[in-house]
């Protein structure tokens, strides 16, 4: 691909709104096809209301979106709760957002040929994945194992840059910190 087709390419991205017009400054607009954005915090901070409030403002524009959970907190209830509080009719909203379970990290990397096949989803154009680092952190552990989940997750993150690229999809990575006391 020349220069001019990736600026062209970029030009025809989509924007949509994550719902906040504080986030929506920080990222120029809102959340771009074909990007990634990460969003990272400690436990109960907000990551998985965000990324549900981020779905809910793709699938408001008429955008399907992808939910892929490892921590099993999407809760379709809750979508309804805030499409309710927001005006919007969650009998229209709800068939627009697809929870993929991702309980272990071959289900996880599975996920996204799950999507490019699933003839509901390959057009969708927001994928969410939460926890993103939680299966590798879990099947990798120990010290004399993060060379080799580096790697995986490296390898992950690759495959879902390359996915956002190639089918205009705008990806929210939700990653959980913890402190780790002296």
């Amino acid at each position: 691909m020349s220069l001019r087709e990736a600026r062209d390419l970029g030009a025809r991205r989509l924007v949509f709104s994550s719902g906040s017009d504080a986030l929506d400054r920080i990222l120029g607009s809102g959340f771009r096809t074909g990007e990634m954005v990460e969003v990272f915090g400690a436990s109960g901070t907000g990551k998985t209301q965000l990324a549900i409030q981020c779905a809910l403002s793709a699938a408001s524009v008429g955008y399907t979106c992808a939910y892929v959970d490892s921590e099993g907190q999407f809760r379709p209830e809750r979508l309804a709760s805030i499409c309710e509080s927001r005006g919007f009719d969650a009998q229209k909203i709800l068939p627009l957002v697809y929870c993929v379970r991702a309980e272990d990290t071959q289900q996880q990397q599975g996920a996204i040929a799950m999507i490019n096949e699933n003839e509901m989803l390959r057009d969708c154009r927001f994928v969410a994945v939460d926890t993103v680092t939680k299966n590798f952190t879990l099947e990798y552990s120990g010290s004399r194992s993060v060379a080799s989940r580096q790697t995986a997750l490296g390898a992950y993150l690759n495959r879902l840059a390359r996915d956002a690229y190639r089918h205009d999809r705008a990806v929210l990575l939700l990653n959980r910190v913890a402190s780790v006391g002296l």
